[in-house]
């Protein structure tokens, strides 16, 4: 089962609102887990923002949550020392490194810019130990490709004729990643750092980069540990599901189709995604109040 969530923070880019939203995810947390115990967050920020993120995010929300913030040189020394520039590379490394310092199973990953929207507990993605994986089709086959071709195993021909591992949030399993940690180190990097060999081979030019989730994935699946570690599709069920597909604001375009009462009500999926990089377009105030409005009606004592 899992108890934790791990979450990048950082203030670098202020106009998409990142702490604020990290505010909504955590609100959300606090409301809708129903755990036996509390549930902890480890927030990740750099060293030089780490005050100013936890004085803008705070830790007083109620017993159900346990925030914790760590600064990058305390979580993992090699994350801290990659230049800034390179922001959207150090938030996946940090989930991948987040293995380290957790002493369940799994572990959930989040980003600021998701925020809860159903009822959930430790079990709820979980059938006989296994984990549910959120997975979808490959929309963008260069990851996987950039990400073969670092771990050195060619993609087989009829690999993507099946859902693949999507994006965040997912429940990762700490001993995969400290096998491909382990794999990275010893078999492709000549013992070199596994974070510092995967950084000498970021080329930061999306889509032509490896990924943490490709990476988790298809290393998981070259060495048979799927189905150890996960539910296939037809082993899990709908109020399973982590992502609430349906109602993700990705772009704008899918905003002006957003029914955020629908992710509380019909459509399946815990966790729903409004994207940060929608700021320059919608307005954070706006997409702020329309989920308030819409959770505050279905559940009226919720935290605004």
């Amino acid at each position: 089962m899992f108890n934790e969530v791990v979450m990048p923070v950082s203030i670098r880019a202020p106009e998409r609102r990142d702490v604020e939203r990290a505010v909504l995810s955590l609100k959300s947390l606090s409301y809708f887990w129903q755990g036996s115990t509390s549930l902890s967050v480890r927030i990740i920020a750099p060293d030089d923002e780490l005050a100013a993120v936890k004085n803008s995010i705070g830790d007083d929300y109620g017993e159900k949550l346990s925030v914790n913030y760590i600064s990058e040189t305390d979580f993992c020394p090699e994350i801290a020392r990659i230049d800034r520039k390179f922001g959207y590379a150090k938030q996946m490394l940090i989930k991948l490194a987040a293995f380290d310092g957790n002493k369940g199973d799994y572990f959930l990953t989040l980003d600021t810019d998701i925020v809860a929207c159903k009822p959930f507990d430790e079990n709820t993605f979980f059938t006989d130990g296994r984990a549910v994986s959120a997975l979808e089709y490959c929309t963008l086959p260069e990851w996987w490709t950039i990400s073969a071709s670092v771990l050195g195993w060619p993609i087989e021909e009829n690999f993507f004729n099946n859902p693949v591992m999507y994006v965040t949030p997912q429940l990762l399993n700490t001993q995969i990643l400290r096998e491909l940690a382990e794999f990275l180190s010893s078999s492709r990097f000549e013992g070199k750092n596994w974070v510092e060999g995967l950084m000498e081979r970021y080329t930061g030019q999306t889509p032509n980069i490896w990924t943490e989730y490709t990476l988790y994935y298809l290393f998981a699946f070259k060495m048979d540990l799927l189905n150890k570690h996960y539910l296939t599709m037809d082993e899990s069920s709908a109020d399973m599901a982590l992502h609430c597909a349906k109602q993700h604001v990705w772009w704008d375009d899918s905003y002006l189709r957003w029914n955020p009462e629908r992710a509380l009500h019909d459509d399946p999926g815990h966790f729903m995604v409004m994207n940060s990089m929608t700021a320059h377009v919608i307005p954070f105030e706006e997409m702020r109040d329309r989920w308030l409005q819409a959770v505050s009606a279905k559940y009226p004592n919720y935290p605004v």
